[in-house]
């Protein structure tokens, strides 16, 4: 299987046929260093590439909880999540930068994704948020240059609405017609969710369902559709550094 399930630095690990380790942390790395041919470092932290990994050619995010930590809003009395578009057009820059966990992760969420975009990797967010949400959010925090908007897919997304067969299977419907029109390998894609949900409908293929509900799971020829990542949602913070640091750690070094 490519499913990894990702928790704290130590929890860490990679379920197929190459397996990385986490090196020793060092401190005092400049963000935007993930240069090395044999270490990748973000923020302050450094961890080795121990094996060799398949190229990468896409990684796709969800957003909230994965990119995004959102943050209870007090004056309004409701969750700051990008279904909610009056709320996240509503919300202030201070309240922005603390729904994406605040300046020192926006770093480390850019370090992450300039890391990706040296190595041309396609970029793209696939959520059940509002489109328009996610790309006032991603602006205000200067990383929406890092997606193409036509790659960001929210459930108001023609895209993701012509693969709506049931909030289940949509990710993984519109994931695998990507791969497709990509020509992309399922070891070339990397799809990186805080749900358990979407994650094993990439992961085993196929789920009939009926009224939105899973009713059993039917195996694919295809499956799994590409790698995951399940982002740990003990908080609902989003991803941490550690798992930044592995998806950069999953990436073949640049050419000198």
């Amino acid at each position: 299987s490519f499913c990894l399930q990702a928790g704290s630095i130590l929890n860490l690990y990679l379920v197929s046929s190459c397996i990385a380790r986490v090196g020793e942390m060092n401190v005092g790395i400049q963000p935007h260093a993930c240069t090395t041919s044999n270490t990748m470092s973000l923020g302050q932290t450094v961890i080795k590439r121990e094996t060799t990994v398949a190229q990468l050619k896409s990684v796709i995010f969800d957003f909230d909880s994965t990119l995004s930590d959102p943050q209870y809003l007090d004056r309004l009395g409701k969750w700051a999540i990008a279904d909610k578009l009056d709320i996240c057009l509503a919300m202030t820059q201070s309240e922005i930068i603390a729904n994406f966990g605040g300046a020192q992760r926006i770093a480390q969420l850019d370090t992450m994704l300039k890391s990706l975009e040296d190595r041309q990797v396609h970029l793209m967010i696939l959520s059940l948020g509002r489109t328009e949400c996610m790309i006032a959010q991603l602006k205000a925090v200067r990383l929406l240059h890092y997606f193409r908007t036509e790659d960001i897919f929210g459930r108001d997304s023609n895209e993701l609405r012509k693969h709506n067969s049931g909030r289940v299977l949509c990710k993984a419907a519109l994931i695998q017609a990507l791969r497709h029109n990509y020509n992309w390998l399922s070891h070339e894609v990397l799809f990186v969710d805080d749900s358990l949900t979407h994650i094993d409908a990439v992961r085993l293929g196929v789920m009939r369902t009926k009224n939105g509900k899973v009713i059993d799971v039917v195996p694919s020829d295809e499956a799994p559709i590409c790698r995951t990542l399940l982002v740990a949602d003990d908080d609902k913070t989003g991803m941490t550094q550690e798992e930044m640091l592995y998806v950069c750690a999953m990436l073949e070094p640049l050419s000198s």
